[in-house]
């Protein structure tokens, strides 16, 4: 009724994002006649910005960076890393990589990580009943990720926001994972438990976690600001105490290209 007093002649809705909300897709369900196509133009885009977060991590860009600042801005003398083991940082060649989510964004994620020398799986809910190989990634169903997390040196999640998905990685998951390994997620907050992914963090189980998407936005659809929580914490957590943290604004899909992605999409 709703699509209807809008436009009751549409036959197509686009919708200008990666995941259609599920208030969305219940106007859809209303008018089973009416074809519905989701952009991928912000692929390319989120997914090298996932990347770049997996780098940053394990690579401890922004703790190492601030560092050489400090010691630069207070006189010191700067410490070079072959003199000190303390700087290291991790490879990622040879590694395991688990990415959740294997659609436009995350195969995208497998074509990079499997560039630098990892050891790529990802899950889908589509999946074949045997694992197999699919682009640069081995593909496994959704059954299989208890069994893939406890090898996972890294982790990114790259799904849609669904009732299905939420709260789909746990405490119990979290934990699963070996001590130090990264989690970057790009796809929706809530996929990850927030409670447990602090905890784990805080306490060092997790090496890290890059996180581009958050638990409390301060916008409105169309992007205006709530009345009153303009200055809203990303999540319930203290997230951006914790030195392991990269935190980035939701802005996987903000690229200088987005306007040519979008029409080309």
């Amino acid at each position: 009724a709703e699509l209807d007093a809008l436009a009751p002649t549409l036959r197509t809705l686009l919708a200008p994002y990666a995941g259609p909300t599920e208030r969305l897709k219940a106007l859809v369900r209303e008018r089973p006649a009416l074809a519905l196509h989701n952009s991928h133009f912000n692929a390319a885009a989120t997914a090298e910005l996932a990347v770049a977060m997996v780098f940053a991590l394990a690579k401890r860009v922004i703790e190492l960076d601030a560092q050489m600042r400090r010691e630069v801005r207070e006189g010191l003398v700067w410490t070079a890393g072959w003199q000190a083991p303390e700087l290291s940082s991790r490879k990622l060649s040879g590694r395991t990589a688990v990415i959740l989510g294997y659609g436009a964004i995350g195969r995208r994620c497998a074509a990079m990580l499997d560039a630098v020398g990892m050891e790529v799986h990802a899950v889908r809910r589509h999946a074949p009943a045997v694992a197999s190989a699919d682009g640069a990634a081995v593909v496994h169903g959704l059954s299989e990720l208890g069994a893939l997390l406890p090898k996972a040196d890294v982790v990114l999640v790259c799904l849609p926001g669904t009732p299905e998905t939420a709260g789909l990685l746990g405490p119990r998951e979290l934990r699963s994972l070996p001590r130090g390994a990264l989690l970057v997620n790009v796809g929706r907050g809530n996929i990850v438990d927030e409670g447990a992914l602090f905890d784990a963090l805080s306490d060092g189980h997790l090496g890290g976690a890059g996180l581009d998407v958050w638990y409390n936005y301060p916008m409105l659809p169309g992007g205006a600001v709530t009345d009153g929580v303009a200055s809203t914490w990303p999540a319930s957590r203290a997230f951006h105490e914790l030195p392991n943290v990269v935190m980035s604004q939701h802005r996987g899909q903000a690229s200088d290209a987005k306007a040519e992605d979008r029409v080309r999409d």
